[in-house]
Formats: structure tokens, C-alpha cells, sequence
């Protein structure tokens, strides 16, 4: 088996860059259709993109060819297996996947970094003896078709770009959200899908699995754990205005002024790594590499030095506002706009200026565009 592994690895680049797509409750998840784009827009008739789906119940099937079609992928890829009871574990998708890149053989996979995209990602390159790099932040296509995976490495203290010459397929796992999902309700999807190509689907046979010689894992499925999500935990990267602390604000009690700010601004709190560490701000609020990667429209960052870690979280924000006593921290070299000062005498300020503009009925203070 290793030997049909190796031949088809350094065999003739082929032609298409596949998203494999992760579905949470019947649904693929935003995070899936926000790689897909970005795939779409790497291929640059370069390269055929092709959205993978893995499993063949779902709750989205009418939507998901209008959906790869507005997001500009022109093909779709999917084994009809048998439905299962119950989930089927990670490895099990794996092993569909490694089938359908023997026969089809793509020149790169992409996948979410989720806890689901990860092990899927990890288990399927092994056994094709391809590389992988995790946690990607960027990916870019050189001019010979090599895709440079742009992640956080040395503790987050650098930006590492990796490449793979000489195996294929190219393997990587991209943080959720770090590439927006375009916006794919009815109405949106019928000015998307103006003008694009029509999608083809091919529907791989459940006897796919047995043919391509792929073995039992061993694994057994017990049953599926469900883990209920506090009601009042956001979900960051949907927020169009983040107000974030950091190891500056000092205590609990600052993140009070801030999520009076935040509320104001119709947005949400947040925290860094140290702010979370420090017990001022649960985990679930936490942005930056190891928390929530977001995209608002409008990110103020109080009190927060701006370490590599947490810039790689909060870049993509359309408009950054850095609020620091220090004017040398990294987070002022990556902002819109820098006041240099204590929160503690410019967020009242501030609030005091929003009331009186929501007062005299001058509500628009959302950020523009």
C-alpha cells in the first residue's frame, strides 16, 4: 500500500484545489464557504476548485450548489455513502477523503482548523504521505503553483510561510474565519450566481471506499457527546464592533467601562490571552491566535500591547482603534487610529460623547462600510 501511496504522490501535478467542507448539525459551517471562496479566488483559472463533501446527509442540500456557485466553485465532489447511525468519527471521514485524493488526485486540500478539519487533516496526510501545515492565517499560490501556508510558529513570536515541493497533495487547515464566508442568504444568492458558471457534481459510489483498499481503524463509535453553549457567550467572529481589553485595563472591574463602550457602539467585549489568564474575562471572549479569530468592522483594542498572537486574531478587522499608554506598543503600528493615554480618562470621555450623540438622535456612530 505504501508503494500505490508513494506513486501517487509523485505522479503529474494535477489540476484542482479542493475544500473539504466540515457540517455541523446537517449544515456546513460559514467557515467552510469562507475557505472555498478563498480557494476560488487562489485558482485564478489557474487551477479548478472543487468544494468535498465528506458525507451525504445534509440539511442544506438544495442551497449548497447555488451557494458554490455564487462562491465561484465550479465543481462538487461527494461520496454517496450509505446514511449511519449516529455521527461517523473523524477518522472515518478521513478515510473517505484519502480515497477520493487516490483516484482524483488534487494538488491541494484545504480544510477548516476546527477539531473536526484537524484530525481529518492529520489522519488523511498520513496516509498519503503528504505534508501539512496547521493553523494557516494566509495562503498564497506562487507563480509555479506552489502554495505558500502562511502561520503563527515560535510561539506565535513569527509569521512562518511553508511550503510542500515536492509531495502532493498539498495539505493545510485554515483558521475559522480567517477568510469571510460571502453572504448566502436567497436573496444575496441570486445576484452572486448572476453571471457564473454552472456547477458540476460528481457523485462518488459508497463501492469507492472498498476499492481503493482503505482498512477499518478500529475505532469504535460509544456515542456522540453534545456540549451545550452558554447562552450568554457571542459568537466574536459575527460581531461588527469588538471593544477588547488587555493586561493594561488592571482588573474585573475596568471590563465593566469597556462593555459600556461596547454598548454603545452595539458591539460586544472581548479580552486578550492576559486578560483571560488573569480571570477578568472568561475564555470564551477571548481573541487572538489561541481564542476567536474575528473580522469586524470596527476592533478597539484598550489596553492591549499587541503580541504577535493576538494581531494574528484581530488583523482582518476593516478598522483598527489602539487605546494604550504606551505609544512603542506593537498594536499602535497596526492601527487606524492611535490615542496615546489612560483608558481611565479617555473611555469616559468617549461614552459621555456617544450619549449625547444617541440623545439628540445622531444615532449613526457605527462604523462606515
Amino acid at each position: 500500500m505504501a508503494g500505490a501511496e508513494s506513486s501517487a504522490n509523485t505522479g503529474t501535478r494535477h489540476s484542482e484545489i479542493w475544500t473539504v467542507m466540515e457540517c455541523l448539525d446537517g449544515k456546513t459551517t460559514d467557515a467552510s464557504w469562507g475557505i472555498a471562496a478563498k480557494a476560488s479566488d487562489l485558482a485564478e483559472g489557474r487551477f479548478r476548485t472543487a468544494a468535498v463533501w465528506l458525507s451525504s446527509t445534509l440539511k442544506d442540500d438544495d442551497d449548497k450548489v447555488r451557494k458554490a456557485q455564487a462562491v465561484g466553485v465550479p465543481l462538487i465532489r461527494q461520496i454517496q455513502a450509505e446514511p449511519q447511525p449516529g455521527y461517523l468519527l473523524a477518522a472515518e471521514h478521513a478515510e473517505r477523503l484519502v480515497c477520493l485524493a487516490r483516484k482524483h488526485k488534487p494538488e491541494v486540500i484545504l480544510l477548516p482548523a476546527s477539531d473536526w478539519g484537524r484530525t481529518v487533516a492529520a489522519c488523511a496526510a498520513t496516509r498519503l504521505e503528504t505534508g501539512l501545515t496547521a493553523d494557516c492565517t494566509e495562503l498564497r499560490l506562487d507563480e509555479q503553483g506552489l502554495l505558500e501556508q502562511v502561520r503563527p510558529a515560535l510561539s506565535g513570536n513569527v509569521l512562518a510561510t511553508i511550503v510542500c515541493p515536492e509531495r502532493r497533495p498539498q495539505m493545510a487547515t485554515v483558521r475559522p474565519h480567517v477568510f469571510a464566508a460571502p453572504r448566502l442568504s436567497p436573496g444575496d444568492l441570486d445576484r452572486q450566481c448572476e453571471g457564473k458558471r454552472r456547477v458540476d457534481i460528481v457523485v462518488e459510489p459508497a463501492s469507492l471506499l472498498v476499492k481503493c483498499g482503505e482498512r477499518p481503524t478500529g475505532s469504535k463509535r460509544l456515542c456522540r457527546v453534545v456540549e451545550d453553549k452558554k447562552i450568554d457567550a457571542p459568537d466574536l467572529s459575527r460581531a461588527a464592533v469588538v471593544v477588547a481589553g488587555g493586561r493594561g485595563i488592571g482588573g474585573k472591574d475596568g471590563f465593566g467601562v469597556l462593555a459600556e463602550l461596547a454598548i454603545q457602539l452595539g458591539g460586544v467585549v472581548a479580552g486578550s490571552r492576559a486578560a483571560v489568564q488573569s480571570g477578568w474575562i472568561g475564555s470564551a471572549w477571548q481573541v487572538g491566535q489561541t481564542g476567536q479569530t474575528i473580522r469586524p468592522r470596527l476592533y478597539i483594542a484598550v489596553g492591549i500591547s499587541g503580541t504577535v498572537q493576538h494581531l494574528v486574531g484581530v488583523q482582518r478587522a476593516r478598522k483598527i482603534v489602539a487605546i494604550n499608554r504606551d505609544p512603542e506598543a506593537p498594536i499602535m503600528a497596526c492601527s487606524d487610529l492611535r490615542v496615546v493615554g489612560d483608558w481611565r480618562e479617555v473611555l469616559p470621555k468617549l461614552i459621555g460623547e456617544l450619549k449625547a450623540l444617541a440623545h439628540r438622535g445622531q444615532r449613526g456612530v457605527q462604523p462606515n462600510g
